[in-house]
């Protein structure tokens, strides 16, 4: 009797230690979409012209990370800070960015049109920010609209 009542005890502290962990594994999963959500940016359009499609692509892509990466500091930051935010060349912006994505294009012989979406690798720009004393915050909100009625 004592042996059945004990075992019973023991499955119930499994059954809650393992249900203790399976919420832990979720949030901290929530918790990476989340991340991976705030140092993104993304519908950043381009329309450039060069000499080649080519040419033009690739100068699209310079100018979109540029773009997306100063998005992503302007949108962690404090407005008052906007000015002490560093300005880089366009070699160390890259060593910023985790991938990119096109997600719509059109080009000509000569013009190259897009919407593009970025991801930064959080950890260095966090560190980034904080290296130069620069407050922040990882947090997401919901946009909210206000509507004015008279």
């Amino acid at each position: 009797m004592i042996d059945l009542c004990l075992n019973k005890t023991i499955r119930n502290y499994i059954s809650l230690i393992l249900l203790i962990m399976l919420l832990f594994f979720v949030f901290l999963r929530i918790s990476w979409a989340e991340q991976a959500y705030i140092f993104s940016v993304r519908g950043i359009k381009v329309d450039v012209t060069a000499g080649s499609t080519t040419d033009a692509r690739d100068k699209a892509l310079v100018m979109g990370q540029r773009a997306a990466f100063r998005e992503l500091l302007e949108r962690l930051t404090l407005r008052n800070d906007h000015l002490r935010l560093p300005s880089f060349n366009d070699n160390s912006i890259s060593s910023f960015v985790a991938d990119f994505e096109v997600a719509e294009e059109k080009a000509s012989p000569v013009r190259y049109l897009a919407t593009l979406n970025y991801s930064f690798k959080a950890d260095d720009v966090r560190k980034l920010l904080i290296e130069r004393k620069i407050a922040f915050a990882e947090t997401s909100c919901k946009e909210l609209m206000f509507l004015d009625y008279k």
